[in-house]
């Protein structure tokens, strides 16, 4: 589009001009941050990575040429690579400024490393969570890559961005586990988008900017946004997640109840074209029925299909982002799952119920129900005491004092000293520290026989929802003779187990702990990794294990999925296969894994499907006596 004139403005923005065009006007007005000035005729936008990205494609050029293109050809492949991973080898060095979309276990590591071995660039940042992190480096050593990059975890690049300086600017960046930087208001995702745009400054059309996500279909597809916008800013239309949400989903105003204020709720995602186009439900809802519409009762003005909107968004993606699905990519054995019923004790099961009939909220009903399901109860115990806060150890503080005995009304003289009503004047307040309370459990016996099944091959991955559970499990596998390598909200550590008496605790680089676990056997015959879901579940390979316990969950869909994963990927025995064990001891247990299995959140569940579980297994009982 000729029409269009473009200048430099102070302030590092730019100024454009055009004969009237309301499609073009829309479109610019959309770039984010554009103002019009009414005394030049002119449009000042903010010169930056996605205004030049869209304002080449407005003025007539096509910055999507390197998307649209096919795939150059590499030839000299020396590592066993699959198919897939060569894919995404040519992906990176076509397009450069892109994304690869691998489900957990399909090998982004080393296909990231052949490109950067391969490539132009010999500056590199890795970015990623401190597990992946770890990981990624034995993957670099394990096929003796020769490009090492700098690795450095978020929280360090955050840090390290506020002091960067004049410190080299990397050719090329590698975002792992990018779904860490979905949300554009954390300070990481700012972060690594700063050095993204500093990389692009300097590098140009030469630069490598790549994130890597194990979720090629996030929960949410709007979280899609700020990973596309960091590689390759303008290729998503929609200049804010809210404007993308805006057009996948049927929004609808509410009014919140406590404060009165509007609010926008989403009611559905535009994913079916029989959704209707004006209230998002189906033809057959009562919305559309003749009843609602001559009573006029109904929340929509007439059915009318909608547009597939996610459908379109994934067709919008093509050639930015590149997906892999594992059961696309890799001739792997499908998991087993192993479900393991223990009957609670009819003491156990009444705590559970009477929990349930408190009516307290849902989700501190369930975490409650976890606790008791694996055996234990969170406490508060005296500790000791502190300096009273309020009176900073003194025993009484100024107040007022009233003029007589019942009258309400304060004096006007002045303070005067009072005891202090929190220590009651001892100057002193008590500390608390909570504490785990352990109680009879059957999950205990059956990790014992489990451990004792996999003595042979001297490999089980364990999850627990709690720290006191991983603490549980880490003193029944060093009973048992295991050396446990436990990860949790706390860090990382391999504890051996000696003797009764010689137990010891080594604390080791995790690349060294996740060595172990993998190689050596010599040193280590018996090792059980005992982790948290969410610790333990993302960016680490637990091939060696042909199975996963799960003592309990924890309350998020993505760590189930995720950790699951850790035992079946590229490297697993294909003979053993990969089995999941579920140790259910309460009645919620099943209505809580089919939640997580269903990629949905804990928070999700409602106190209706909880009290619908215990009342399923009253009648389960009354039909068994």
């Amino acid at each position: 589009m000729k029409m269009i004139t473009v200048d430099e403005r102070p302030g590092d923005h730019l100024a454009f001009k055009f004969g009237y065009n309301k499609a073009l006007v829309k479109e610019v007005a959309e770039l984010g941050e554009a103002v019009w000035n009414p005394d030049k005729k002119e449009w000042i936008v903010k010169n930056n990575s996605r205004t030049k990205f869209c304002m080449e494609y407005l003025t007539g050029g096509n910055p999507y040429a390197r998307y649209d293109q096919e795939l150059i050809e590499v030839d000299g492949w020396e590592r066993p690579l699959f198919d897939h991973q060569k894919e995404a080898v040519r992906h990176i060095l076509t397009r450069r400024m892109c994304g690869i979309a691998g489900e957990m276990g399909t090998g982004k590591t080393l296909a990231a490393g052949e490109a950067m071995e391969r490539s132009d660039a010999s500056l590199w940042l890795w970015v990623a969570p401190k597990a992946p992190l770890a990981a990624a480096k034995l993957e670099f050593n394990k096929w003796d890559l020769k490009t090492v990059p700098a690795f450095m975890t978020y929280e360090r690049l955050v840090k390290e961005m506020k002091s960067w300086g004049h410190k080299i600017v990397p050719q090329g960046m590698i975002i792992d586990e990018s779904s860490r930087i979905k949300n554009p208001q954390a300070q990481r995702s700012q972060a690594v988008f700063e050095m993204a745009e500093w990389i692009r400054e300097k590098w140009g059309d030469d630069a490598y900017i790549v994130f890597m996500t194990g979720t090629p279909a996030p929960k949410a597809s709007e979280d899609w946004w700020h990973q596309c916008e960091v590689a390759r800013p303008g290729f998503i239309k929609e200049n804010s997640v809210k404007h993308m949400i805006k057009r996948l989903a049927h929004m609808e105003m509410r009014s919140n109840i406590i404060t009165g204020q509007n609010y926008p709720h989403l009611v559905t995602y535009w994913d079916d074209e029989d959704k209707c186009g004006n209230c998002g439900e189906y033809e057959e809802h009562e919305n559309h029925s003749e009843i609602a519409e001559l009573i006029g009762s109904s929340q929509c003005t007439g059915y009318t299909r909608s547009n597939n909107e996610i459908y379109n968004l994934y067709k919008r993606l093509k050639g930015l982002v590149v997906v892999q699905m594992k059961k696309d990519c890799l001739d792997l054995p499908d998991k087993r799952y192993v479900p393991i019923q223990l009957k609670p004790d009819r003491a156990t099961l009444n705590a559970a119920k009477i929990l349930v009939k408190q009516g307290h909220s849902a989700i501190k009903t369930i975490t409650l129900l976890r606790e008791i399901s694996d055996g234990f109860q969170y406490k508060q115990v005296e500790s000791g005491t502190m300096e009273c806060k309020l009176c900073k150890g003194k025993g009484e503080i100024a107040d007022f004092i009233p003029a007589n005995d019942g009258d309400e009304e304060w004096q006007s003289r002045g303070l005067e000293n009072t005891v202090c009503p929190r220590c009651r004047g001892k100057g002193t307040e008590p500390t608390y520290e909570r504490i785990s309370v352990e109680v009879p459990c059957p999950k205990e016996a059956k990790l014992i026989e489990l451990l004792e099944q996999h003595e042979e091959c001297g490999r089980l991955v364990v999850y627990a929802g709690f720290t006191g559970s991983v603490d549980r499990c880490t003193r029944i596998a060093l009973k048992e003779g295991w050396t446990v390598f436990r990860m949790d909200g706390a860090g990382h550590k391999i504890i051996d187990a000696l003797d009764d008496e010689g137990r010891t605790k080594s604390m080791k680089a995790l690349e060294d702990c996740l060595y172990a676990f993998q190689e050596d056997f010599d040193n280590y015959p018996k090792m059980c990794v005992v982790a948290h879901p969410k610790s333990g579940g993302i960016g680490t390979t637990f091939t060696k294990s042909p199975s996963v316990v799960y003592w309990s969950n924890s309350n998020q869909g993505e760590d189930r999925s995720q950790s699951e994963d850790r035992i079946h990927r590229a490297g697993m025995d294909v003979n053993i296969g990969a089995t999941i064990y579920d140790l259910l001891h309460l009645p919620s247990d099943a209505k809580t894994l089919a939640t997580l299995r269903a990629k949905r959140d804990l928070e999700l569940m409602s106190m209706g499907e909880l009290r619908e579980a215990f009342e399923d297994a009253d009648a389960s009982d009354r039909h068994e006596d």
